[in-house]
């Protein structure tokens, strides 16, 4: 801290206390100064004879003396001025002891508002463990002859009653963790009782097989589905379930069967599972096609990912869920009615969509198994996805198209309605149960067989072959077909509308150009 500056003193008299000898000086240099002055007027004043300054010898004697005065004041002056010099000096040390005191203080008074501050910012883990309430705690600490006014000392006794009590609650938990240890043992003592016991249910299973055949029981069959069917997608695992049920409470000629491979959708879901392969089509050494494709899929790498960005990704649209759910209808729902009609709904991973494949139990001539669920519905054919996301699967370029051939199967609405699957569709808020299913396939399958016929007729009478089938258009009567009647030298082509499978409407088929082949 710097000194403060000394105001000037201009008061004269203390000025001339300070420097006695001031005075002594200006009253010589006044005589001087007032001798110079005679000197000078008696120069001016003509006298007619020219006299120097030897011929006033007092006038010379006097300065002499008063210029012996001023060396005589100036030595006296000298000397006061060392000796205020020293005195100042003398000042000024003590000045500058007495300011490095200070300075001491000051660097002290500010370190230990440091340490202060410090201090009152120090954070402690005490103050971050959650003690009981003050206010709950001060009751109890009263008895104990706690002083609940001194902060300090009660913050004390709630430390040490936290730290007693934690102390007693870790005993408690090596406790707790050591009962829980006997009793885990104890559990997994008799989880392997319970896995024996599993095992000797299920050879006792297995040895009766043969009894259940015999008797009729499908027990083992049913539990046996019912663990498999854990394995199929939710969309499948849904339609399963209703097929089931409806078949056990209503329709009991109606065939609900799971067909895949096993294995394979046991590793997509994660979890493993005993292969049952007198549940798999397939041999233990074939493998799936989607297995295949995934393995058949390799990641490119550098200029092979900038070149084929949207083609790689579009093998993938397709790929399909190992396992399928396969119905099986009969001509008529009573017993021993043969079958007519199968149909397989299979699971588009990527798509996230149902398709369906159909096929006749027993094949009707010239009719292809593809008309039987075309149509269902009126407009409904399935050569659309009925996922409006998969539109964005596509470029600006290479837009998405949904095409049954590469799907192996149509998407059609209905088949998302009973899967448990809604997306926006033609048919509004229509909605189609599992229970109605039956009776459009058999009143489909009819009005096919009607058309066959008339199909034969006019194959008989042209003596040729059906060389075509395809769609000419859509309606809301139906569906348009144009039939392609091949002979030796003529060429007929007959059209046809197949109603919705709703209307009990016959199908008329009508020759509409005839000509020679090309």
């Amino acid at each position: 801290m710097a000194a403060p500056k000394r105001k000037r003193d201009d008061d004269p008299s203390k000025r001339e206390d300070r420097l006695p000898h001031i005075q002594a000086i200006t009253g010589v240099c006044r005589q001087v100064r007032e001798e110079v002055g005679q000197d000078a007027k008696r120069r001016r004043t003509p006298t007619g004879v020219d006299k120097t300054i030897t011929e006033h010898p007092s006038l010379s004697i006097r300065t002499s003396v008063h210029f012996m005065e001023l060396l005589q004041l100036q030595r006296a002056a000298y000397s006061h001025t060392i000796a205020r010099k020293q005195a100042t000096q003398e000042a000024k040390h003590s000045m500058d002891r007495v300011h490095l005191d200070l300075q001491n203080i000051n660097y002290e008074i500010r370190h230990l508002e440091k340490e202060i501050a410090e201090c009152e910012e120090l954070e402690t883990e005490y103050q971050n463990i959650k003690l009981i309430p003050e206010p709950e705690y001060s009751a109890n600490a009263m008895e104990k002859g706690v002083n609940v006014d001194d902060p300090h000392e009660l913050m004390l006794s709630r430390l040490n009653h936290e730290l007693e009590e934690r102390t007693r609650l870790v005993q408690e938990e090596k406790e707790l963790a050591k009962e829980l240890e006997d009793v885990l043992e104890e559990n997994q003592k008799e989880l392997t009782d319970l896995e024996k016991l599993d095992k000797e249910l299920s050879d006792s299973l297995k040895a009766t097989l043969p009894l259940q055949t015999r008797l009729g029981i499908t027990t083992s069959e049913r539990r046996e589905a019912a663990e498999l069917a854990k394995l199929l997608p939710t969309a499948l695992y849904v339609l399963y379930k209703h097929a089931v049920g409806y078949s056990e409470t209503f329709e009991h000629n109606l065939t609900v069967d799971i067909s895949g491979d096993t294995e394979l959708a046991a590793v997509l879901i994660g979890e493993p599972v005993e292969s049952d392969r007198s549940l798999q089509p397939e041999s233990a050494h074939q493998r799936s096609p989607l297995e295949e494709e995934i393995e058949g899929e390799q990641e490119p790498s550098g200029e092979q990912k900038e070149s084929v960005g949207h083609l790689d990704r579009s093998k993938t649209y397709y790929r399909r869920h190992p396992l399928s759910v396969c119905l099986t209808v009969t001509e008529t729902d009573t017993a021993g009615a043969p079958q007519i009609a199968k149909l397989s709904f299979s699971y588009l991973t990527t798509l996230k969509i149902v398709v369906v494949s159909s096929e006749f139990v027993q094949p009707i001539d010239y009719i292809p198994a593809g008309l039987m669920c075309t149509n269902l519905f009126p407009g409904d054919v399935g050569n659309e996805s009925p996922n409006p996301a998969n539109a964005f699967l596509g470029t600006d370029t290479s837009p998405f198209r949904f095409d049954a051939t590469a799907a192996n199967g149509h998407a059609y609405t209905w088949a998302q309605s009973i899967c448990g699957m809604e997306f926006p569709s033609h048919l509004g808020n229509y909605r189609l149960y599992l229970t109605k299913l039956p009776s459009l396939l058999r009143n489909r399958v009819r009005t096919l067989k009607g058309l066959a016929k008339q199909v034969a007729d006019v194959v008989a009478a042209k003596k040729g072959t059906v060389s075509g089938w395809k769609l000419i258009e859509t309606d809301a009567h139906g569906c348009v077909y144009e039939v392609t009647i091949q002979s030796a030298d003529l060429l007929s082509k007959a059209e046809f509308t197949l109603p919705p499978a709703t209307s009990e409407a016959d199908i008329g088929l009508t020759i509409k150009q005839e000509g020679k082949p090309e």
